[in-house]
């Protein structure tokens, strides 16, 4: 969703770079990366270290998001302990990504009935729609789905949870003209889709 104009630019601007997009979790395609066998990573952000770095491209709030007309949606001022009622669904991480979550979860006294990590985002959002669920979901992958009201974002809080997301290059060698463009376009897209 976010990557397709993004990439569909790109090629008309370097019709000659040859593209390999493939989806990872952060701890594979840091070990692609490390081994050479990758340029680039969009992922969240890392700590700069001697070996890389990163350009950030955007910051996500997450949203515990039910469908129109769930219970919890239909409740004026749900009661966070009522989350726990039905089960939730993450998009599979890392197990550094999911201590994120837990940790943020467990310091804002949230508790979520974790059914789940499922890999593909379209599963979740049918479970979304077709059943009770709830799902704890970065902003920008249900944004279509919040503006249709097809999802209700439920408040979990004063404080969101956010990650930062980067484009991760090596620090043995400058980023070249078509990796550049490629850090521009994406940011352009992050602006124009009114993400953070």
């Amino acid at each position: 969703v976010f990557l397709r104009p993004v990439l569909l630019k790109f090629h008309k601007d370097f019709p000659n770079v040859s593209l390999q997009v493939r989806s990872f979790d952060s701890d594979q395609s840091f070990n692609l990366f490390e081994n050479g066998q990758v340029d680039l990573i969009l992922t969240e952000r890392p700590a700069v270290t001697d070996v890389v770095d990163s350009f950030p491209v955007m910051t996500d709030s997450f949203h515990l998001v039910v469908k129109a007309g769930h219970p919890l949606a239909v409740k004026s001022g749900a009661l966070r302990d009522e989350f726990s009622k039905y089960p939730c669904f993450l998009i599979k991480n890392s197990a550094q990504q999911r201590k994120q979550v837990e940790d943020f979860m467990l310091r804002q006294k949230i508790n979520l009935n974790i059914a789940g990590e499922i890999e593909d985002l379209g599963t979740i959002k049918d479970l979304i729609e077709r059943t009770l669920a709830v799902a704890f979901l970065p902003g920008w992958t249900i944004a279509k789905e919040l503006e249709n009201h097809a999802v209700v974002a439920l408040p979990y809080g004063r404080k969101v949870f956010e990650r930062t997301w980067g484009l991760v290059y090596s620090r043995s060698r400058p980023l070249n003209l078509a990796e550049s463009t490629l850090l521009k376009l994406c940011r352009k897209r992050v602006t124009e889709a009114a993400l953070k």
